[in-house]
């Protein structure tokens, strides 16, 4: 085992000041509603319930690619929304996890890498009603995010297929409490020590040289 190469690559590129300078936004709920199209147009309406509830003064920061930054502003019109991406700001999610108040995204590799980053998060998910009762069925896992199936229990509140309101109680519990919000960080250390030490693509490469010349 090398280690993972997360630990190596989940890095902001900008630090604190200069990120939150560069945006004007001292403050921020950060939402990642998914990489992929299917995703976004899934997640995005989702999210928007989450907003009306939550009714924050906070605003809010969604990093994402070229192609969906038009459809995400406009779904998401109504708040104080700031949608950026690789053309405005280096590394757009690293950073804007990094740094964020509280962080809601959807499942996948995003949820390890807001971990490694050290930014307190809820995961969400949603799929058609169908697909969902026969992937329950046929898959038996207690958790979907990356952290709590390593670190073996639920470190990061789950919802999957819940409603918007659920989302909403969640996050307004962690950012009324600062020290929910620490506690999880101390997880996220413990994941680190689990995934191993910096330096995982290196003693990777060094690996496959020596089977490439050794054999």
């Amino acid at each position: 085992y090398v280690g993972h190469p997360l630990i190596d690559l989940a890095k902001p590129s900008l630090l604190e000041r200069e990120f939150k300078d560069k945006l004007g936004l001292p403050s921020y709920l950060a939402l990642l509603p998914g990489s992929r199209w299917s995703e976004v147009k899934r997640h995005t309406p989702y999210l928007r319930e989450v907003l009306e509830c939550l009714r924050l003064e906070l605003p809010v920061l969604v990093p994402t690619f070229g192609a969906f930054k038009e459809y995400i502003q406009k779904e998401l019109r109504a708040f104080p929304v700031k949608v950026i991406t690789q053309e405005e700001v280096d590394a757009p999610s690293y950073n804007t996890m990094a740094y964020a108040d509280f962080v809601l995204l959807a499942s996948g590799t995003a949820e390890l890498e807001a971990s490694l980053l050290g930014a307190p998060h809820i995961v969400f998910y949603r799929v058609n009603p169908l697909t969902y009762l026969i992937g329950k069925r046929l898959v038996k896992v207690k958790h979907i995010a990356l952290t709590n199936l390593i670190l073996g229990r639920e470190v990061v509140p789950e919802f999957v297929q819940r409603p918007p309101k659920e989302v909403c109680a969640k996050v307004r519990e962690y950012l009324s409490l600062e020290e929910k919000r620490e506690g999880m960080k101390v997880f996220f250390k413990e994941l680190k020590k689990r995934l191993g030490h910096e330096g995982a693509l290196e003693r990777l490469r060094e690996l496959f040289l020596k089977l490439f010349y050794e054999g």
